[in-house]
């Protein structure tokens, strides 16, 4: 393990502690470029990445319609969204990995609510907090292209 990853790991852990562990699965899968529920493996709480697009909004996958990609379970509402997927995960992956978007601008990737996103250019962006998402947006144009850097110098230091 290289010293950068044991230092983002001990990091990452001593958030959890400072934290208080009060936000729950905040910081679960941290360690992971796709964020999946620490004990399930399921990507971005179960939720449907093509339906931002298809739908336009958050709609529940379901367990029949399961797809293994990028190391994590994800879910789609329909056999169809399953396949859109499959044939064009870039497309539909949700950016900085479901990520909370505002976190990313600190460097720092906590755990989004997938009901709470915004399509931003060609990509869906998850957020924590409705006041995240409004801040993030507030900032334009400049806030997805400093959270992109951010992602691009995390993503490395995260197990695929």
């Amino acid at each position: 393990m290289s010293l950068a990853r044991r230092k983002f790991l001990l990091d990452a852990a001593a958030g959890l502690v400072l934290a208080g562990l009060s936000s729950g699965a905040a910081r679960a899968g941290v360690t992971e470029r796709v964020y999946v529920d620490p004990v399930s493996g399921i990507a971005i709480h179960g939720f449907d990445p093509v339906a931002y697009f298809i739908e336009g909004k958050a709609e529940a996958g379901r367990a029949e319609h399961e797809v293994e990609w990028a190391n994590a379970t994800w879910r789609f509402a329909s056999h169809g969204n399953a396949a859109a997927f499959l044939r064009d995960p870039d497309v539909y992956m949700p950016a900085f990995g479901g990520y909370d978007g505002r976190s990313m601008l600190r460097g720092q990737p906590v755990a989004s609510n997938p009901s709470l996103f915004s399509i931003i250019g060609q990509r869906v962006v998850l957020f924590r907090f409705a006041e995240g998402r409004d801040a993030f947006l507030a900032g334009g144009a400049a806030s997805m292209e400093a959270a992109e850097a951010k992602w691009l110098a995390l993503k490395p230091q995260l197990a695929p």
